[in-house]
Parts: C-alpha cells; structure tokens; sequence
C-alpha cells in the first residue's frame, strides 16, 4: 500500500466523525486529521534531501556518488599457473594458491 493510498483510506474513516452529528465527541480532531491528510494528498512529492554521506541510498546520493574507476583485470600467466603446479601438492592446494596469486595481481 503506498502513502497515498493509505492517506485516502484514513481521510475516508474518518470523514463520518467530521460532521456535526458527532459534535462535542472528538469532532474537532477529526476535522483538523481530515484537513491535515487533504493536504498531504494535495502537496507535490517531496524528494529527499541529499545528506551527503555518499554512503545511503537516497537518490542523491545514488546519483551523484562518483564510481570507482574501474581497473583492468589481470590474468594468471602460463609461467604463474607453472609455479602454482609445482609447489602445490593437491588440486585443492592449487586452487587455493591461484586465488591468492589472482588476488594479488587484482586486489592488492
């Protein structure tokens, strides 16, 4: 249910306490709730206020937060996989020294 909707649904439980025939039980806050959520429906959405933290999610923030630059993704050589083949002494060994060596050449 968006805002809208549920402002409507509020606005239309709450316009029969409007009228005079229940004055004097609460009739004055219902009319001042039923002035408030009119208008609310009538107000233009408001966007949030870029808080500047580049860290959320507002669309400021989403927008204007710069991306990092991208870095070109460096391979393992034939002589890098030759290395790795000959000190490790299981596959599960050689593909833990690959992801470290890949991790090296990428991350570091």
């Amino acid at each position: 249910m968006t805002d809208k909707e549920a402002l409507k649904l509020a606005l239309e439980a709450l316009e029969p306490f409007g009228t005079p025939r229940w004055a004097g039980r609460g009739v004055d806050k219902a009319n001042e709730a039923i002035t408030a959520i009119n208008q609310a429906l009538a107000a233009p959405a408001q966007r949030p206020q870029n808080c500047g933290t580049g860290y959320c999610s507002c669309i400021e923030c989403v927008v204007d937060t710069p991306l990092a630059p991208q870095r070109t993704w460096v391979d393992l050589t034939p002589q890098d996989l030759n290395e790795i083949f000959k000190v490790s002494t299981t596959g599960e060994d050689a593909v833990f020294l690959a992801l470290d060596k890949i991790k090296e050449l990428n991350y570091d």
